[in-house]
């Protein structure tokens, strides 16, 4: 349990939901189901595979990141989510940094 509590703080979710709580009634039942083979296989946390959901304001796309997240650490898998303008700012400041270190091995 003490494991799964650190997965829990280590994610730094913004709060926990499931994919049962979710309304799903507007997904295409395909996509759907891929949802919910991500949730129940860690294969592709396995193949350092990333998952990145798009679509407009309010259809639940931190919903889903959130449910598939606890669903990996209840399979006692790490797991980071990033809300995407903290991904965004995380990687132009490693951009950053390293276009320093190249100006400095010149």
């Amino acid at each position: 349990m003490a494991r799964r509590q650190r997965l829990l703080r280590d994610a730094h979710l913004p709060w926990q939901k499931g994919l049962d709580g979710f309304d799903h009634q507007h997904l295409e039942a395909k996509h759907w189901q891929e949802l919910q083979v991500l949730s129940r296989s860690y294969t592709w946390l396995l193949q350092a595979e990333n998952l990145l959901l798009f679509g407009p304001s309010g259809v639940g796309k931190t919903h889903l990141a959130i449910a598939i997240t606890m669903a990996m650490i209840e399979q006692d898998q790490a797991c980071r989510f990033f809300p995407a303008t903290a991904l965004v700012q995380l990687l132009q400041k490693a951009l950053t940094e390293a276009a320093g270190r190249a100006c400095r091995r010149h």
